[in-house]
């Protein structure tokens, strides 16, 4: 039999047995809990927490939240259709803990919804409710009963012996119930502050067990035998983008690992963005990184869905030609402005194709009407996306110009007035673009 399953029936057992009713603190009842609520309260110990520490604030906004919990007023959360939409269903929904949540996450962001809803189909059962027991898990101390249940605690950390001489035990229960506050707020700089102050005191605080005691007694670490080996390193798949180094997506990704290491998720997702911004996909469970991958796509599209048409064409390295005919026609602020814009966008290839000193001579003063008026011919006025596009075979569009483009759809894709489109929907702040091989002319 499992020696893991056997303590969590054990534990179970434990959470059904009955428990001696906790008593409410009295200044909870002054911040607007009642005998009632308390009876519903599950996790009694952090309403406990804050009356010891006086945070009044955040106590009330939580007995304010816990009045509206689904497991106090007995209301039922019922699946939204937006999440089944994304592929939850019933036997998924009963297991999320936090359904508003997941509720918010599907409006702000339905691929990590996706993500989150898969997770949860995939798990275990979830554990039953109720706080774990004290002195259950392996290397916890129990909770302390007889002669030692009337030892000094603050909060919820029990003092391990005496302090040490000299030390005010009223100065060490406000410093520790300030530490407390600071965790909780996720201000964990002042709380390493205020825990040096405890060292320079001479106490030493255990989290794992929920004590604190004299540091000269603090227990002396017994080496461990083997230790846990260290990751392997990340390699190369395959060859990477043009211009990209492996050391330095190595260098990136070290520096991400540390991040996490050290709990700075924030710094590690920028981290993570910057080696998808390169175009390089990572897999943490193979440890491997490779050009491309969604990821890297999604981020690619994201940066330039941040520029508008013109940046997106001088940042792309391949519309040098357009960029200085949009100059020279004056159309660059144009362009640039709110739109929104569909521009069929000639490559410096697709200009070339043109006879012999004719980009030199469109770009002459003289010329800059006439070549205003071809720079035009390739704009239309919205945002025409390419699932759009393919169902206007045989239509004719107007466009900025003022005359018709004919689009034809065929076994060789989307022409446009005989211009292939080889790159569709590179989405843009005000419009996107759809890049074609050849320069196209009004009649």
């Amino acid at each position: 039999m499992n020696v893991a399953y056997e303590r969590l029936k054990a534990i179970e057992e434990q959470d059904r047995a009955p428990k001696p009713d906790v008593v409410m603190p009295r200044i909870l009842e002054a911040w607007g809990c009642d005998a009632e609520l308390w009876a519903k309260v599950r996790s009694k110990g952090t309403l406990i927490k804050l009356a010891n520490a006086g945070d009044e604030q955040t106590a009330r906004e939580r007995i304010a939240m816990l009045r509206n919990a689904p497991s106090v007023t007995g209301v039922t959360i019922a699946l939204p259709a937006e999440l089944v939409a994304l592929g939850c269903d019933e036997a998924t929904w009963a297991k999320v803990r936090s359904k508003r949540s997941l509720i918010t996450l599907a409006a702000e962001d339905k691929e990590a919804a996706r993500r989150r809803i898969e997770i949860v189909r995939t798990s275990a059962p979830s554990a039953p409710a109720g706080p774990r027991p004290r002195g259950t898990m392996p290397g916890e101390r129990p909770v302390p009963t007889g002669a030692d249940a009337g030892a000094p605690r603050m909060g919820d950390y029990a003092l391990e012996g005496a302090l040490p001489a000299g030390v005010d035990a009223d100065a060490v229960a406000a410093l520790m119930a300030r530490r407390a506050a600071a965790k909780r707020d996720k201000d964990y700089a002042t709380a390493d502050q205020l825990q040096d102050e405890l060292i320079s005191m001479g106490i030493f605080i255990n989290d794992r067990t929920r004590q604190y005691f004299d540091v000269a007694n603090r227990p002396v670490a017994v080496p461990k035998e083997e230790k846990k080996a260290p990751p392997p390193p990340y390699t190369v798949t395959g060859k990477l983008p043009a211009g990209v180094r492996a050391e330095t997506v190595q260098e990136l990704l070290l520096r991400r690992q540390d991040c996490k290491f050290r709990r700075e998720f924030d710094k590690a997702d920028e981290i993570q963005k910057e080696i998808l911004a390169m175009g390089v996909g990572v897999n943490d469970r193979t440890r491997t990184f490779f050009a491309g991958g969604q990821g890297a796509v999604r981020e690619a599209q994201r940066r330039a869905a941040a520029k508008d048409i013109v940046d997106t064409a001088v940042a792309a390295g391949s519309f040098k030609t357009l960029a200085a005919a949009l100059g020279a026609a004056g159309l660059v602020e144009t362009i640039k402005s709110a739109g929104p814009f569909t521009v069929f966008a000639p490559t410096d290839d697709a200009f070339a194709k043109l006879p012999a000193g004719t980009v030199d001579d469109l770009l002459k003063p003289e010329n800059k009407a006439k070549l205003a008026a071809i720079l035009t011919y390739h704009v239309i006025s919205g945002k025409v996306m390419a699932s759009t596009v393919v169902t206007m075979d045989g239509q004719k569009v107007k466009t900025v110009n003022g005359a018709e483009a004919t689009i034809k759809v065929g076994k060789d894709g989307v022409m446009v007035d005989g211009a292939k489109v080889v790159t569709t929907d590179i989405e843009c702040s005000n419009g996107v673009i759809h890049v074609i091989d050849s320069v196209i002319l009004p009649a």
